[in-house]
């Protein structure tokens, strides 16, 4: 009996001792959260010449080139692509021709054709191609300036060129106009807006049908010497019908440009003359 007693206290004792090794140690503390630093934006290196000089010149640019496209005539080709929720294309709308100045010095458009369009889901309408196709292209002349805060983004290379990028933002919005928002880049050489992507925006936004663009990116080529007009716009956007949701994309190209005769450029510096003068 006592020798059955012996084993069973060594079989408790034995037990006892491995519960006690299997058993884990005080558990380690928690490790601390690291402790990082979120990188701050630098600041862009200075411009070679300061800021408000660079705006100064692609400013007084902004006029020359803008009066200088009223005095060309060249072709435009108009493009709405509808795309169904599969990415899939389902409809156009296409219209072609070249714009043209009367010796009254005002444009209008001549159709190769009658537009085209396939359309499905959105419904364009003369007015909204008459709005698209006269989106002020150059949105910052030297009359326009003092409308705007304009930081300096810094350089930045935009195919084969060296451009300075700025913000541009509207000091205050209007009930009666819209301005312009958005980012431009600059050449390096002959201070022209070689690139812009923004918005015209309002204070409040007029009632009635909402406009199927908002966005838009307008590129410009080097058309001849330092002019630099327009030759590409684009712009996608959602549009939301009885029929259906769709995206939209719309292209423009400007192309072919060629100046007018003498007389109508004539034609075209007086209608500006006349425009500018202010009324009684």
């Amino acid at each position: 009996m006592r020798r059955i007693l012996a084993v069973l206290v060594v079989l408790v004792l034995a037990a006892a001792a491995a519960a006690q090794e299997s058993r884990p140690g005080p558990l380690k503390p928690p490790e601390p959260p690291k402790v990082v630093r979120l990188p701050r934006t630098t600041p862009p290196e200075p411009p070679p010449i300061p800021a408000e000089e660079l705006i100064r010149r692609f400013a007084e640019k902004e006029t020359v080139l803008r009066d200088q496209q009223q005095e060309y005539s060249f072709r435009v080709s108009f493009r709405v692509q509808e795309f169904d929720e599969a990415d899939q294309p389902v409809g156009t709308y296409e219209l072609t021709g070249r714009l043209l100045v009367d010796d009254r010095g005002e444009r209008s458009i001549r159709l190769d054709a009658e537009p085209k369009s396939t359309l499905q889901r959105a419904t364009l309408s003369l007015e909204d191609v008459q709005e698209l196709l006269t989106l002020p292209l150059f949105p910052l002349p030297a009359s326009e300036i003092a409308n705007y805060e304009i930081t300096y983004l810094g350089s930045r290379p935009l195919d084969e060129l060296t451009t300075f990028s700025f913000r541009v933002q509207p000091k205050q919005l209007s009930r009666q106009r819209r301005f312009f928002d958005g980012i431009i880049w600059v050449d390096d050489r002959d201070f022209a807006i070689v690139r812009w992507q923004g918005e015209y925006v309002a204070e409040a936004e007029e009632p009635g049908q909402p406009a199927l663009f908002r966005r838009f990116e307008v590129f410009r080529e080097n058309v001849a010497e330092t002019l630099w007009f327009p030759t590409f716009v684009r712009s996608e956007e959602w549009s939301k019908s009885e029929a259906g949701e769709a995206r939209l994309r719309l292209t423009v190209r400007y192309t072919d440009y060629a100046p007018l005769p003498e007389p109508l450029r004539e034609a075209v510096r007086r209608a500006r003359q006349a425009a500018a003068r202010p009324q009684s």
